[in-house]
């Protein structure tokens, strides 16, 4: 479950043309017909969204100090993991760095430390200054129903409108004035945009704007039709430029030192991972999180066999450690040796070096140079050689840690 974002395409949208026609043609005798509808249609993608992020939360975010808020049904249910007793005494005052934002001193605060969030590297960016260049070509047709199989109980999901039903509201929207459309289009657009929260309203409202200015004649015919495919590569547009505008913020606030890398976060008592094994040595807790990959499995079975590797622990993404900068960075182990170095580890297969590695080497290295030496940050591939500092081999990595 690794950061992050949810994409437009991903959000449920529950269908029922005959019901959703119906309630259309009512609104349409009424007053603000635009504006009616949008809320209409909105509502069931607010709605559906809700109910699958609310699954998601209570499903796979439930370890560590959670659990004890969970109703003791669900807790009877649940594995719970608690920390080996040989290895207590390791990590009773183990404190994990994490970056944190100075407080200045004032006549009515004491000052002190905060942890770095990404709505702090945030403040300030603005959509008023920025471009609209974005390249909307390669659009799915993205009309979409939620299906309900297995009655109250089950997940919903998402699939495309049947094709009759799909140009059925294709029609029936097409016959809607032009400046009804479009409005109905920037409405919808803002309205899922609206939930980054870092992002002023009014602000947004004008951005779309501008982009729906800058459409020709046969983008807008199949913005009408691609509403949701349009809205997600704005907001992947929206996401990147305000990700270069935090990366900017960080290098800027860190190197003025108002951003500080102390020891921050504690290692929880229990965890409860819905997939679990014992069935690796030195396993920080009598279980550990067993959702590993071919390649995750060979290099921590190998750490794990090293004289001078203590234990490890497979950190639960977005649930546990965070290396927190400019991007949300899950690494997927932390391991002690028996010299007391705390070595987090980032796990990619060959095929995965992109930018999205780059940027966690990146802040992984940072944050082991405002460490003192006690912590190490690698990224391990199989056999690809990036040349970057903090990006190492597999065989090499192992070299490295024998020593550490």
């Amino acid at each position: 479950m690794e950061d992050t974002e949810l994409g437009i395409q991903e959000e449920f949208l529950e269908f029922d043309i005959e019901r959703v026609k119906a309630e259309l043609d009512e609104r349409e005798n009424q007053a603000n017909i635009a504006t009616d509808i949008c809320v209409d249609i909105n509502t069931m993608f607010s709605t559906a969204l809700e109910q699958g992020q609310a699954y998601n939360t209570a499903v796979g975010e439930t370890d560590g100090s959670e659990i004890f808020s969970q109703p003791v049904e669900l807790r009877d249910k649940m594995n719970m993991f608690t920390i080996n007793d040989e290895y207590l005494e390791d990590i009773a005052d183990l404190k994990i760095p994490q970056f944190s934002l100075k407080i200045p001193h004032s006549l009515f605060d004491d000052g002190g430390f905060t942890l770095l969030t990404q709505n702090t590297l945030a403040e300030g960016f603005s959509l008023r200054d920025k471009d609209t260049e974005i390249n909307f070509n390669s659009l799915d047709d993205d009309i979409v129903k939620v299906d309900i199989e297995g009655g109250k109980e089950a997940v919903p999901k998402a699939s495309k409108l049947d094709k009759t039903n799909s140009q059925a509201f294709k029609e029936y929207f097409s016959n809607k004035p032009t400046e009804t459309k479009l409005k109905i289009c920037k409405d919808m657009i803002h309205k899922q945009l609206n939930r980054i929260d870092t992002v002023d309203s009014a602000d947004l409202s004008r951005y779309i704007d501008r982009i729906v200015e800058t459409l020709n004649s046969d983008q807008i015919a199949e913005l009408e039709t691609n509403i949701t495919s349009y809205t997600d590569k704005i907001k992947k547009k929206i996401l990147s430029m305000q990700a270069e505008f935090a990366e900017k913020q960080f290098s800027k606030l860190l190197e003025q030192g108002k951003i500080v890398c102390i020891p921050q976060y504690v290692l929880k008592e229990i965890i409860s991972p819905l997939e679990n094994t014992s069935s690796i040595s030195k396993s920080l807790y009598t279980a550990e999180e067993g959702n590993m990959n071919n390649f995750e499995y060979r290099v921590i079975t190998n750490i794990a066999s090293l004289e001078n590797v203590k234990w490890w622990h497979r950190n639960i993404s977005r649930n546990e450690f965070c290396i927190n900068g400019f991007i949300n960075h899950y690494p997927d182990f932390i391991i002690m040796t028996t010299s007391g170095r705390i070595i987090v580890v980032e796990t990619k297969g060959d095929y995965l070096e992109n930018q999205d590695s780059r940027q966690k080497i990146k802040l992984g290295r940072t944050w082991q140079n405002h460490t003192d030496d006690k912590f190490r940050y690698y990224m391990v591939f199989d056999e690809k050689d990036l040349k970057i500092e903090g990006a190492y081999q597999f065989d090499e990595f192992m070299d490295i840690i024998r020593e550490l």
